[in-house]
């Protein structure tokens, strides 16, 4: 019996795909390797990776479905595996044993997670602290790393050592039984938020989380639409609608409906900030330019006066 199963939700981009799969058939053992393509039919590129891949089993869905729903029909395949949600725009960069080991080590560990190199951030910002509307703002505003370490910041100053508020879904390892015990993913989330959601459920049935202390992937972060600005725009308006919903669902509803009607002032805010800041940079820039045009003697002597 194969102890884990890995589930990528593929979604555009088959170069990050390919360099994923890569990775998993180097550090990822004798797992099981499942990959649900959501809307097969506008990627016929990954399509073509199923020859290349004969091992993996594949499902290629013509609409997109969404995450969550996704990860429950692959999970409906390998009730008695634990489970790598593991993103298409991530890599392994070593083996996945440590997490294994930790997790079966600890009957009521519901998931684990590594820490996660991303060029621009902490190896362990995929643990956060439990999210909260004020949070939620801060982060919108661009202030988590900041006010790193303060309860304002969803972002630790160091490895947690303890249980965090939730590790993200990038890389994640989730025991069957907790699985089992919890249910699956909590489907009215289309793509973000919902291993909040099921990290907070499986918390309140006595399920713990922890982070592994040894960095075992590699994330580019919302790389499968970093090439596609409408994509980016929407995948930035369902991550709106995750954190609304989260809210909604174990904070109050008053916050919920606060941080939708504050999100559009925020980001007027912020697009205004960064209007500034390119200003402010393109004058430095072009007075930068200009004084490097005179040799320095001659910048000094005009200033002085003396020059012809």
């Amino acid at each position: 019996m194969v102890d884990t199963a890995v589930l990528v939700v593929s979604y555009r981009r088959a170069d990050l795909l390919v360099r994923c799969l890569n990775s998993l058939d180097r550090f990822a053992g004798d797992s099981r390797i499942l990959v649900w393509d959501n809307r097969s039919d506008g990627t016929a590129e990954i399509k073509k990776l199923a020859a290349k891949y004969p091992d993996v089993e594949w499902t290629f869905h013509p609409e997109n479905i969404g995450f969550s729903r996704a990860v429950n029909q692959m999970s409906y395949s390998c009730p008695e595996s634990d489970k790598l949600l593991f993103n298409p725009d991530a890599e392994l960069i070593r083996d996945i044993r440590p997490l294994q080991q930790t997790l079966k080590s600890h009957p009521d560990m519901a998931a684990v997670a590594p820490m996660i190199f991303d060029s621009s951030r902490h190896p362990w910002d995929n643990a956060h602290r439990h999210p909260t509307m004020a949070r939620a703002l801060i982060s919108r505003l661009g202030y988590s790393s900041l006010l790193r370490g303060t309860p304002l910041s969803d972002n630790y100053s160091a490895p947690p050592q303890g249980e965090p508020g939730y590790l993200s879904g990038a890389c994640l390892l989730i025991s069957k039984d907790a699985w089992a015990d919890v249910g699956g993913f909590d489907e009215r989330y289309f793509l973000y938020s919902e291993e909040v959601d099921w990290q907070t459920r499986a918390r309140s049935r006595g399920w713990r989380t922890r982070m592994v202390p040894v960095v075992a992937a590699r994330h580019a972060t919302a790389g499968t639409v970093s090439d596609n600005p409408g994509g980016t725009r929407l995948s930035d308006q369902l991550l709106i609608e995750g954190q609304i919903r989260f809210l909604g669902d174990h904070r109050h509803a008053w916050q919920a409906k606060t941080y939708r009607r504050l999100v559009p002032q925020i980001d007027r805010l912020v697009t205004a900030r960064e209007a500034l800041r390119r200003r402010v940079h393109a004058r430095e820039s072009a007075g930068n330019s200009v004084r490097q045009q005179d040799p320095p003697s001659e910048t000094f002597a005009r200033w002085a006066g003396t020059s012809p």
